[in-house]
């Protein structure tokens, strides 16, 4: 976001220690300062004043007897201390196990377009790297960051690629809808034919059935009763005629036919 799109590559690798381990120690310190807290304390002081040498020897009667003076003058003055101190000291233990999966070593490479970038600019760059990464130079982390001219012609070809994989795409969606409303038309059409289909059925069921019009007499003819018996199969020939020229009309021309017989009913 900082250098732009495509303005900047980065490699990291890191070095783990995937291995278990555990340490123990302890540890002796005094309690109070440097020296402690005293736990026992044992003095011993010896004194001896007068001439002569101080008793010396093992212990027994004869290093006992005081000695006698000689011929040569001494002093006898004699003088011991002894101190001695016991301190109590406080003793830690301590207990550490490292988990698997410690990070050992870590390095990081940043490539950016050196088109419009300073030198500081990448020193900079360096710098607000490093700080995020968490590098730590006493564990040899290592970053390093080259500023050279980034070449833009994998780029380019890349964007035409993604553009005609886009134009792909729209010409996908278009086909898709031109396919549906295409089924749309034809499912209207479709309806619209039904529809006709069912109307002319009804017509077909409204109108008389030809037996049913051979015993209607054709307009202005008189009644087969009122006629000649010679005249009555003449009329009944000429009424079949009539009736099978309708039958042909149904046959070749339904729909004039059918609205004709329509609009003749309603007439009478």
């Amino acid at each position: 976001k900082v250098l732009g799109p495509n303005k900047a590559v980065v490699r990291v690798s890191a070095e783990f220690d995937f291995s278990k381990s555990e340490v123990k120690s302890e540890t002796y310190q005094p309690v109070v300062g440097e020296e402690g807290i005293v736990r026992s304390e044992q003095e011993m002081e010896e004194s001896y004043k007068g001439e002569g040498g101080a008793p010396e020897g093992v212990p027994g009667v004869s290093s006992n007897v005081p000695g006698y003076p000689s011929a040569t003058p001494a002093t006898g003055e004699y003088k011991r201390r002894e101190s001695t101190l016991n301190y109590e000291l406080s003793k830690t233990i301590e207990h550490k196990q490292s988990a698997p999966g410690t990070l050992k070593k870590l390095s990081v490479g940043l490539f950016v377009d050196s088109k419009g970038l300073s030198r500081k600019k990448v020193n900079d760059i360096k710098e607000v790297a490093s700080a995020a990464c968490g590098l730590d130079l006493k564990r040899g982390d290592k970053i390093e960051v080259q500023s050279i001219p980034f070449s833009t012609e994998l780029l380019e070809k890349e964007e035409a690629a993604m553009a005609k994989a886009a134009q792909r795409e729209f010409l996908q969606q278009v086909l898709m809808v031109s396919a549906g409303v295409v089924f749309l038309v034809v499912l209207l059409l479709l309806a619209l034919k039904m529809k006709k289909v069912r109307e002319e059925e009804i017509v077909a069921k409204e109108a008389v059935p030809v037996k049913e019009l051979e015993g209607v007499p054709p307009e202005g003819a008189p009644p087969l009763e009122a006629l000649p018996p010679e005249e009555v199969d003449k009329e009944r020939q000429r009424r079949r005629q009539i009736l099978a020229q309708v039958g042909r009309l149904f046959e070749e021309k339904p729909e004039e036919t059918t609205q004709m017989l329509k609009s003749w009913l309603v007439e009478k």
